[in-house]
């Protein structure tokens, strides 16, 4: 895995110990990273779930035609969600 993805995950792990609720695309932020693909984006989160498994994906959608990337929108989160 690329020192980067190692970098997030630790980033995203310690985050889970502090909140309840983690933006990948803040806390990709924190550690200098703008964008990241697709792919990429599904590998982390998989990484990330195995390891928290309290935490549910949650794609956050200002309306149902929002075109923005998994990147910009997902979100995991240890709350129900209704």
């Amino acid at each position: 895995m690329k020192k980067w993805k190692i970098e997030l995950l630790k980033e995203l792990n310690l985050k889970a110990t502090e909140e309840r609720e983690i933006s990948l695309k803040e806390t990709a932020a924190n550690v200098g990273i703008k964008k990241i693909k697709h792919n990429d984006v599904l590998e982390i989160a998989c990484k990330f779930l195995t390891t928290n498994g309290d935490y549910r994906p949650i794609k956050m959608l200002d309306n149902k035609q929002d075109k923005r990337s998994l990147f910009d929108m997902l979100v995991f989160s240890e709350l129900e969600y209704d």
